[in-house]
């Protein structure tokens, strides 16, 4: 196996890594914001806010990550100019955040 392209290299990769974290530390963040007002939409709200609250999370975590990538990226990023990063970056923080919601909402809760 052969490793010479690997110092040429070194820097995309740093670059890529710093990236990807950025992203991940973007997504958790905003993800867990949007979690607590969804939660509390779930538990504590009127039944519009528990319909509406519910149906995103639904709609999110059953339509897959990539499709959700591919909506933003090509349907809405197409009509409004937005930067790659921020397209690819929503729906990973929506996602995040449905997931949480799920998560943390609990049925237990007493209203």
């Amino acid at each position: 196996m052969r490793w010479d392209w690997l110092p040429d290299s070194v820097s995309s990769l740093e670059q890529g890594l710093l990236i990807t974290l950025m992203v991940l530390v973007v997504s958790v963040v905003v993800g867990f914001l949007l979690a607590i007002p969804l939660a509390l939409a779930q538990v504590r709200g009127g039944l519009l806010s528990y319909a509406l609250s519910k149906g995103f999370c639904t709609y999110i975590r059953c339509t897959p990550l990539l499709m959700q990538l591919f909506l933003l990226y090509y349907g809405v990023g197409s009509l409004f100019p937005l930067k790659v990063l921020v397209k690819t970056t929503l729906p990973d923080c929506a996602d995040s955040g449905a997931a949480r919601t799920t998560a943390n909402a609990s049925p237990a809760i007493v209203r």
